[in-house]
């Protein structure tokens, strides 16, 4: 796992801050200790991948998207995807009829063929595996972006999936 530290900055500002459980009507005083045991033993997990036409270009075809440090995203074999979140970080352009989908176990499981002009703002997709809210992977998956129908011309992606981990 590479440390990533944007995310030790923000566990950093929330140390020594007091919350509120408001289940039980206790107050804490949460420490990096407690966060980290928080954050590491989640199910609840994310991924960033990213798209730049730059560095992936923009011909018809699979691309599996990579986090901020250029390597692969994988997601576990039994993890089930809950959310995906896609925010254009530039512009999208393509010619005519060019469309993008997202997916772990196939090509369209998480985002079926979208015009790009759809990303445009922040797009919260419905995971259309199976035509189910949600869909569990049966071996690890990469997370991959298909370009169909036309080439992309220039823009970049952020794609962000929530997925519950068996693992953890």
């Amino acid at each position: 796992m590479v440390f990533d530290a944007q995310a030790a900055y923000k566990i950093d500002n929330l140390v020594g801050k007091v919350f509120k459980d408001t289940t039980l009507g206790t107050t804490v005083l949460q420490t990096r200790t407690g966060l980290d045991k928080v954050l590491k033993n989640s199910a609840v997990k994310s991924v960033r991948g990213i798209y730049n036409f730059v560095n992936d270009g923009g011909a018809i075809g699979t691309i599996s998207l990579k986090d901020s440090y250029g390597e692969a995203i994988s997601i576990p074999a039994g993890a089930i995807a809950i959310q995906c979140v896609v925010s254009e970080t530039v512009a999208v352009t393509g010619s005519t009829g060019a469309t993008i989908s997202l997916g772990l176990t196939t090509d369209i499981d998480i985002l079926g063929a979208t015009g790009f002009a759809s990303f445009a703002s922040i797009t919260a997709t419905s995971l259309t595996g199976s035509g189910a809210a949600y869909f569990k992977t049966v071996a690890v998956q990469p997370l991959k972006m298909t370009i169909a129908t036309a080439a992309i011309t220039a823009g970049a992606l952020d794609v962000f999936l929530l997925y519950l981990d068996p693992t953890a």
